[in-house]
């Protein structure tokens, strides 16, 4: 007679099932949506963290301006929350401004940087910060 071997499910199965697969493909999917999210997070940080130096660059601008021009110091006491006109004259280069003028012109140029309209991509303003507002407020010394 012959030998024939007797087949049992533990000794002809291999591979992996169906079931297995999927289960393996739904971890992997939820750890990919985990990295994906992190990632989000870490972009909106780093935009909320360039945010936060370019307000402290601008403040130590007009800090700067103020000091430069201490004779009109309380003039510079505004909020800033639009862009004006440009003023005249333009104090730059060769032409020299009065004190009175040099506030118009600080004020002027600082709102331009916030704003970002120094920047300009096929016409709108990229530069500046998300949503500014600058308040400059003056106290005197008693």
């Amino acid at each position: 007679m012959k030998n024939t071997k007797c087949f049992t499910q533990k000794i002809f199965q291999r591979g992996f099932s169906l079931i297995e697969v999927l289960v393996a493909l739904v971890i992997l999917v939820i750890g990919l949506i985990g990295i994906f999210n992190l990632h989000i997070v870490a972009k909106r940080g780093s935009f909320e963290s360039f945010q936060q130096t370019q307000a402290s660059y601008y403040a130590n601008d007009m800090i700067n301006r103020i000091k430069l021009n201490r004779t009109e110091m309380s003039k510079y006491h505004d909020t800033y929350s639009s862009v004006t006109s440009s003023p005249s004259p333009i104090c730059q280069g060769a032409n020299l401004c009065t004190p009175s003028q040099l506030v118009l012109a600080d004020k002027y140029e600082w709102k331009q940087a916030i704003f970002g309209e120094t920047e300009k991509v096929a016409g709108k303003a990229v530069g500046g910060l998300d949503t500014p507002t600058g308040c400059v407020k003056i106290w005197r010394r008693r």
